[in-house]
């Protein structure tokens, strides 16, 4: 399998060759376009891996035509980051075949312009009218640009148009499970320990009776994952945890061999799980803290013999009667919420989207997303080369800094030699 590391800012060859100059480094088409052409014929599989902050559309759209055109298996990990362009070269790999590790963060954003500066201190009226007519043309390809990524977002991961038009307009980092629901990656790649998680195959006979055929490169991933050189290691392997799923499609991991989850297991992510038996899992600073279980859960208690007093046979009808106004009280609001759904029924755009949502993790996930704020301010962010935040001063682009550092070391350069 060739991998293919893509760690650097994503920029043309003049660019590179500045940056070079400085001590620096990016990826351009051409050092793609240079990988594959050097790629044996007898590999069919190409494996990306990325940790890039973005940066030049036009050779990021070439990068992953040059992939796609391969005709090669191709699979994606996001190892750190996936931002701006980059994340259209994550989407070269099929969703099957896009992972990130737990802690990744992908982020996609608008395209917009950096550097553009009026290269005059008086403006008259034609000038202005000039400078307003570019600025339109600009615009313009902006628009254009943001169509054509919204395009592909929509194609490759399956997710609705405008959910992904407001994650634009957000330029936001989502964590890798709103990054599953959304259909950025296919799964997320466990944490492997220097211990290396063991796994046993049981009752391997009864999985298979016939002969099984695996492709050799997804046999090749599932031993990198676990740790081991040949498949038929597996067989000595031992299952240390378990990865469960609440009713509203999240997951949490539970470091425990077999059994049910109980109290002060180590477990992750943080958060409160609602299993399809009503039970309650709560997961906070990495322990489970509490397991709530349902009322057919709890052991009847045998009486007592006593007979219960006035004042205990008066708790008991007036906590019952509380009881039967809190459901008279969610039957009203259910039945209010049956009307209003009744004169105004979702569109089928409306049901893929509340489907989406719930798989995500409903209420408390969407809540999650839009409470999320971004550390980027439009001044941060460039159509031609992205930058990390906070690095900007005054609108210059950290590459653009370089650039003019490199020119004016070279001009200090070439005034010592004429003098």
């Amino acid at each position: 399998m060739a991998v293919l590391k893509i760690y650097n800012d994503i920029v043309d060859d003049q660019e590179k060759l500045i940056l070079q100059e400085i001590g620096a480094d990016a990826t351009t088409f051409s050092d793609i376009r240079d990988f594959i052409s050097n790629l044996s014929a007898e590999d069919p599989d190409i494996d990306i891996r990325l940790h890039c902050d973005g940066g030049d559309c036009v050779e990021g759209w070439s990068i992953y035509d040059a992939l796609r055109q391969t005709n090669k298996k191709i699979s994606a990990t996001v190892e750190g980051k996936c931002s701006s362009i980059a994340t259209i070269i994550l989407l070269a790999a099929p969703r099957e075949r896009r992972f990130a590790y737990r802690n990744a963060s992908i982020c996609i954003h608008n395209p917009a312009l950096a550097g553009y500066e009026v290269n005059s201190d008086r403006l008259t009226y034609d000038e202005l009218e000039q400078q307003a007519k570019k600025m339109n043309d600009l615009a313009s390809q902006l628009r254009v640009e943001t169509g054509k990524l919204l395009d592909l977002y929509v194609e490759r991961t399956g997710s609705d148009r405008q959910v992904l038009s407001d994650l634009m307009n957000k330029d936001i980092y989502i964590d890798m499970q709103t990054a599953v629901a959304l259909g950025f990656i296919g799964s997320i790649l466990p944490e492997m320990n220097d211990s290396k998680k063991k796994f046993t195959f049981k009752n391997i006979k009864k999985m298979a009776k016939g002969k099984i055929e695996c492709d050799a490169s997804a046999v090749k991933r599932v031993c990198s994952l676990f740790g081991v050189e040949k498949i038929e290691d597996l067989n000595d392997m031992k299952i240390l945890d378990q990865y469960i799923v609440s009713s509203s499609g999240e997951g949490f991991t539970v470091e425990r061999e077999e059994g049910d989850p109980q109290v002060g297991d180590i477990a992750y992510p943080d958060g409160d799980y609602v299993m399809d038996d009503g039970s309650h899992v709560i997961v906070q600073n990495g322990v489970i803290t509490d397991i709530t279980r349902t009322d057919d859960d709890v052991e009847p208690v045998e009486p007592s013999g006593d007979e219960p007093t006035l004042e205990q046979k008066q708790a008991i009808i007036d906590n019952l009667q509380a009881q039967i106004d809190d459901f008279k009280a969610q039957i009203a609001k259910k039945d209010e919420e049956i009307t209003a759904l009744k004169g105004s029924q979702p569109t089928e755009e409306q049901r893929d989207i509340l489907t989406i949502i719930a798989k995500a993790g409903g209420k408390k996930w969407l809540d999650k997303v839009t409470s999320m704020k971004s550390t980027f301010t439009p001044k941060n962010r460039q159509f031609v080369a992205h930058k990390t935040p906070g690095q900007g001063d005054g609108g210059e682009t950290k590459t653009q800094r370089m650039i003019r550092e490199a020119k004016e070391a070279n001009a200090k350069k070439r005034n010592r030699k004429m003098e």
